[in-house]
């Protein structure tokens, strides 16, 4: 459904996530040192959908700091 690069990270957003789209995500370049599936609730999935290419959603309160630390 998309996808974005936020600093190392790249994020894929799937409907449907499965076999097919784990070996999808696996074949990429470079290849993935990790995979995180995480279950988007319809709330999130509907944001995420319409809000475009925008910073990512930190997924952690780490994360959000790093990316807060990086624009300044």
């Amino acid at each position: 459904m998309s996808s974005r690069v936020v600093g190392h990270r790249r994020e894929l957003i799937f409907v449907g996530f499965g076999d097919e789209q784990r070996q999808i995500a696996e074949r990429l370049t470079p290849a993935p040192t990790a995979i995180d599936v995480v279950e988007m609730n319809l709330e999130d999935a509907f944001i995420d959908y319409t809000r475009g290419p925008k910073r990512s959603v930190p997924l952690f309160v780490e994360d959000e700091a790093r990316v807060l630390g990086a624009r300044n």
